[in-house]
């Protein structure tokens, strides 16, 4: 009888963590059992989300260097179908053989925190022709140089945050209000890339988002730069709102080690939820080992797992995005290529399909359980004896 009490309340505390993690849900996508030249709606993506080619451009699986990737180029753009509302993470490995083309008209960008384009349209008349209504896809141009705009840079899409991989460092790039042009304008910052990390060899990048007013960003498992965000519910009347979203009113960029970059005000950071994109117009990005975990729980559910941050002292400062690009040391070498998400290594041996990113916590609970009963059937058995 004691030997099946004992059971039956491990079996409980098993069922507990079991129905702990299951609130946490992880989509994962890797492409090495994909076929080269495969569109992305035919791998596993196709069923999360949605790619777009208005013109000349690609979004397909290639060969990389130790198995398979998507390359997105040209005129392209990758989203989820619907947004996140709550806490997530999201983290790809990365690298582009195109860091130079990462402003103005031409670009690429990994964006977050951002309202599907289609719920607002903003009229383009710039050449003097007339109105040209346009939703701001991720491949498109915000046109903000072209129309004169003196409160930011020209970038591409239309709101959110967009990371690019500049030849110096992460460019990190908030959309903004502005009076003038659209009323879409880009505000970039570089970022320097830590020790090891070169923008044309994998790296990996991960944004936790705690889903309501704080976004960290990690290179390799460890803190790279983090947005502080608040105002909520800021809504722009000149917007042709259809879905009533809203904005954070400011935002503060720091570095890792808690330094403040740049703050942004009037935003076009989604307050309400958070749409996943890429979009590149005329560059290039290469990526793998894609994982989205959303629920409650899902930061620390990963966070718990990394290794502590470096606490070396900061010795680099962010640079300005019109810095002039000076190129990469060739021969680089990097460690990089661990999935802060799973904490493996991407650049060696087997890789799997998709599968709950909370595997490695229950097989964990299982064997130290297994331990605790071969211990009590022990004691129970002796003191029969």
């Amino acid at each position: 009888m004691k030997k099946i009490k004992l059971l039956s309340a491990v079996l409980a505390l098993v069922m507990a963590f079991a129905m702990s993690a299951s609130a946490v849900d992880t989509l994962s996508y890797e492409f090495d059992n994909d076929f080269v030249g495969d569109p992305a709606d035919f791998t596993s993506m196709g069923t999360f989300w949605s790619k777009t080619l208005p013109a000349v451009g690609t979004c397909q699986v290639v060969e990389v260097e130790g198995g398979k990737g998507l390359e997105l180029s040209g005129f392209s753009e990758l989203k989820t179908t619907d947004v996140i509302t709550g806490e997530y993470v999201f983290g790809l490995d990365v690298k582009t053989n195109d860091a130079t083309a990462s402003a103005e008209m031409v670009g690429h960008g990994i964006f977050i925190r951002s309202v599907m384009p289609e719920h607002f349209m903003k009229n383009n008349n710039h050449s003097g022709e007339g109105d040209w209504p346009m939703h701001l896809y991720y491949y498109e141009s915000d046109w903000y140089g072209v129309w004169g705009g003196t409160d930011g840079a020209q970038g591409i899409g239309g709101s959110g945050i967009y990371a690019s991989l500049d030849d110096e460092g992460l460019m990190l790039t908030v959309k903004s209000f502005t009076e003038d042009a659209m009323n879409v304008s880009s505000k970039p910052t570089v970022i320097p890339y830590p020790d090891g990390v070169y923008y044309d060899e994998f790296f990996n990048l991960t944004f936790f988002d705690n889903g309501v007013d704080k976004i960290d960003v990690y290179i390799n498992n460890q803190p790279f730069a983090t947005f502080e965000l608040s105002e909520p519910g800021v809504v722009y009347d000149v917007d042709a709102n259809t879905a009533e979203d809203a904005y954070f009113g400011k935002a503060v960029l720091k570095d890792a080690y808690g330094t403040e970059l740049a703050t942004f005000e009037n935003t076009r950071i989604s307050s309400k939820s958070s749409q996943l994109a890429f979009g590149t117009r005329g560059g290039k990005i290469v990526v793998d080992n894609i994982k989205v975990i959303t629920g409650e729980g899902a930061v620390e559910s990963v966070k718990s797992d990394l290794p502590a941050p470096e606490t070396k002292d900061p010795t680099a400062t962010q640079k300005p995005a019109e810095d002039t690009k000076a190129p990469a040391e060739s021969g680089a070498t990097t460690d990089a290529g661990t999935n802060a998400v799973t904490g493996t290594d991407t650049t060696a041996g087997d890789k799997t399909d998709a599968e709950g990113g909370n595997t490695g916590l229950i097989i964990g609970i299982v064997v130290a359980v297994v331990a605790v009963i071969a211990v009590a059937v022990v004691v129970v058995m002796k003191k029969k004896k």
